[in-house]
């Protein structure tokens, strides 16, 4: 992606407004009554949609959130749990009165998007979930290996390189957007009190998740969907857990759940599927929106 287009969608994304009531932050384009609500992942904010945002703004109401206390939203003590982070988002939409809602999630984002078509199928009409998380199940002992590694002390302690290995976990394509999302972590790590406690939300978090899985959901999911996995994806299913377990299983069992359901894998494509392959992604959400238009 050239220069110039990354400083557009950086410029665009970097203006936000905070719902008063919600606390949310959000950067809100373009003009429909279709709107596009894109929720990002664990550790992310709303700039995991650079070069996605940009693109469906063009044609449809976008809204990229940051998540209670990630990015610019407004910073409390929360329990972090699915149905919080789901109660906010409906409080948000309620609150700007939104309407003809497609949910684009992301990793933690598309589990949240789960719990919240399922909660208020009036509210969302489609489903668009990437690399989604919560369809890989953990059992006690797996969630016991989760709470010893997510703890707020290591992930505080982790050095840049660390930090950097990490990221480039992510993504298959390493590149401007990437690189962008990586110096804004690396920055964020010198405000320690501030970096500490979002160390703490981030490992709450990820317990949270473990106990609000999206699979006994899916088969009560009534809206359009549509799921995209990265076939590289190193997160999703979790290697070392279910070394047996692979992305064609989780893909079957959305299928074989979701009524209405449609699903890719992209070949050349890590767990950031919407950086790895933004053209394609872009392309292909936009081919199933307009097939799912009433």
């Amino acid at each position: 992606m050239q220069n110039t287009l990354l400083k557009l969608e950086l410029d665009l994304l970097s203006k936000f407004e905070i719902e008063p009531v919600s606390g949310i932050a959000y950067t809100e384009q373009g003009k429909s009554e279709n709107t596009l609500l894109f929720i990002h992942g664990l550790g992310s904010n709303r700039y995991a949609w650079l070069g996605n945002f940009k693109y469906f703004s063009d044609n449809y109401n976008c809204i990229a959130i940051d998540l209670p206390n990630y990015g610019d939203s407004l910073k409390g003590d929360h329990s972090f749990s699915v149905d919080f982070f789901k109660e906010s988002i409906t409080v948000f939409c309620k609150e700007k009165a939104l309407k003809s809602i497609t949910l684009i999630g992301h990793s933690m984002g598309a589990q949240i998007a789960v719990h919240l078509a399922v909660d208020k199928p009036g509210l969302f009409e489609k489903l668009i979930l990437l690399a989604p998380a919560g369809i890989e199940t953990f059992n006690d002992f797996e969630k016991q290996w989760f709470k010893q590694v997510y703890k707020p002390e290591l992930m505080f302690s982790a050095t840049e390189d660390q930090i950097k290995t990490n990221f480039e976990s992510n993504f298959i394509h390493f590149g401007e957007e990437a690189q962008w999302m990586l110096d804004e972590r690396i920055v964020f790590m010198r405000h320690k009190e501030e970096y500490y406690s979002y160390c703490k939300m981030i490992c709450k978090c990820v317990l949270q998740m473990l106990d609000a899985p999206s699979l006994p959901l899916l088969s009560r999911i009534l809206q359009p969907t549509f799921s995209i996995f990265g076939a590289k994806d190193l997160l999703i299913p979790n290697k070392l857990l279910h070394p047996t377990l692979s992305i064609d299983n989780l893909i079957a069992e959305i299928e074989r759940s979701i009524p209405l359901c449609k699903s890719v894998k992209l070949d050349k494509a890590g767990h950031f599927v919407q950086i790895d392959q933004r053209d394609q992604i872009n392309k292909t959400i936009h081919s199933f929106l307009l097939e799912t238009i009433e």
